[in-house]
């Protein structure tokens, strides 16, 4: 039987107690519990007090919760912080990069990455018997990007 309902029973019976006749009183709680009104009383007093150690037990693990709440929140916030931070940084030095390039392009001291000229001839040569671009990339050892790129050459008239 659950503390709640032999709470219950013990409940309607004291309070069952009050409509006997005073005389009547224990003999009648007796007979009816097997026990008399003052084991009642303490029992019933025993399982008040458990009841409250539940709830203040229960009061705690839920404020636990909440303090664990707030610390995973609050994890969350600094871990978004830094995301943001390296974010902020990798522009920086991306912009940082972009202007040393212009600035050695002006000097004459960068021309970028030298091109593959066999791998160009390779491109061309697949494209100009009839292959497609990724037939070409496949067969060139290549990205279709790169053939793209080369057919895109190839038909402006630039030389690769």
């Amino acid at each position: 039987m659950s503390d709640y309902t032999e709470l219950k029973r013990l409940a309607e019976a004291i309070e069952s107690c009050t409509s006997i006749a005073e005389g009547d009183e224990a003999a009648w709680m007796r007979r009816a519990t097997g026990r008399a009104v003052v084991e009642l009383l303490e029992e019933l007093e025993t399982l008040k007090a458990e009841v409250e150690r539940h709830r203040a037990y229960a009061d705690k693990c839920e404020s636990a919760a909440a303090g664990f709440s707030r610390q995973l929140q609050t994890a969350l916030i600094e871990l978004k912080a830094l995301q943001g931070e390296k974010a902020a940084q990798g522009a920086i030095r991306k912009e940082r990069q972009a202007e040393g390039i212009e600035k050695a392009r002006a000097e004459g001291k960068y021309q970028g990455r030298p091109v593959d000229a066999d791998l160009h001839a390779r491109v061309i040569d697949l494209l100009q018997n009839g292959h497609g671009v990724r037939p070409t990339a496949r067969l060139a050892k290549c990205s279709t990007t790169t053939v793209i790129r080369i057919k895109a050459a190839l038909s402006n008239g630039e030389q690769s």
